[in-house]
């Protein structure tokens, strides 16, 4: 049976007003679990078990990792079997309360010192509210920290995006790309050939399972997303796309962040190594991976790759 009109504006009035309240407590504390767990492990494993709530709640099944798998992430980061790559979980409170999360990996012996961001997800309540903004800024400085403690320098962060599919599907299609626009900062790297038209550098993730027969699971087509760090500070994208793209071509370049082809493909080898030195038997995808990602990049003209900014598919559409 259907909620009375009245009722259903009220409930929205009521979530509309605990949004309010909830941004009138001030910035989240946000805390590491990995460093929590070292001093205080029954309050860090509470967390967590809240924390992954919020997670499993955000994510489909077969997008996100189990708790089990994570857990193991976190004790491996303990006892320091990680270092010198550092896996972190952070952890959003307001009030007492657990309201979001956010799990990355620092990758510093790679080609490229970067951060591979996993995750963010926030309790329905406090969306919009500038907590996964938050997490996003503490994750830019705990990695810096990181990075600085072993010698290095954070070059960027990098994140993937399964490619659209342009269905109605919401979160995938709209709501994650407005994301990663307007709160990471983040945009798509793009190739640019000798005619000009542009091409997005689609690789695919290497199968994470291995079956009974030594068979890797089906690859999942990703869009790599890369936001660049210059003196702690995030680039920003403030373009807007549809003056960047104009059927299915770039028409202004200037003013976008650009990597040489060698940092683009880098970066790849750094994310794809990290997979290679957990999972043995992706090592042939991982070659076969980094070719088509190579012959994308020699696509590119003036030897640059182009960090186009995501708001919507309708940016994507010239590579449907």
């Amino acid at each position: 049976m259907c909620e009375p009109v009245h009722k259903k504006f009220e409930v929205v009035r009521l979530v509309a007003i605990r949004k309010d309240v909830l941004a009138q407590l001030g910035k989240s504390q946000v805390v590491n679990l990995p460093k929590l767990w070292r001093t205080e492990s029954d309050r860090a494993h509470q967390l967590f078990r809240s924390a992954q709530r919020i997670y499993c709640r955000s994510f489909p099944e077969e997008e996100r990792e189990s708790g089990r798998v994570v857990h193991g992430y976190i004790n491996d980061e303990v006892a320091g079997e990680n270092h010198p790559d550092s896996f972190n979980y952070l952890v959003a409170m307001k009030a007492g309360r657990v309201v979001g999360m956010s799990s990355f990996d620092v990758l510093t012996s790679g080609e490229i010192p970067l951060t591979f961001w996993g995750y963010v997800a926030t309790a329905e309540s406090v969306r919009r509210t500038g907590v996964a903004t938050e997490l996003v800024s503490a994750m830019v400085a705990e990695s810096e920290a990181h990075c600085a403690s072993v010698g290095s320098a954070l070059r960027s962060f990098f994140l993937e995006v399964e490619k659209p599919d342009f269905s109605s599907d919401e979160m995938r299609n709209v709501a994650r790309p407005a994301f990663h626009h307007t709160r990471s900062k983040a945009g798509a790297m793009i190739v640019v050939d000798h005619s000009g038209k542009p091409h997005l550098v689609y690789y695919a993730q290497p199968g994470m399972e291995q079956t009974a027969s030594g068979r890797t699971a089906s690859r999942v087509e990703l869009l790599p997303v890369v936001s660049l760090v210059e003196a702690g500070v995030q680039v920003p994208f403030d373009i807007e796309p549809n003056t960047v793209i104009q059927s299915g071509r770039l028409v202004r370049l200037e003013g976008l962040p650009r990597l040489s082809t060698e940092t683009a493909l880098g970066i790849v080898k750094t994310i794809m190594g990290s997979y290679g030195e957990t999972y043995d038997f992706a090592a042939k995808q991982i070659a076969a991976i980094l070719r088509s990602v190579e012959k994308s990049l020699d696509r590119s003209r003036n030897g640059s790759v182009y960090v186009v900014p995501i708001l919507d598919t309708r940016t994507l559409e010239f590579e449907r």
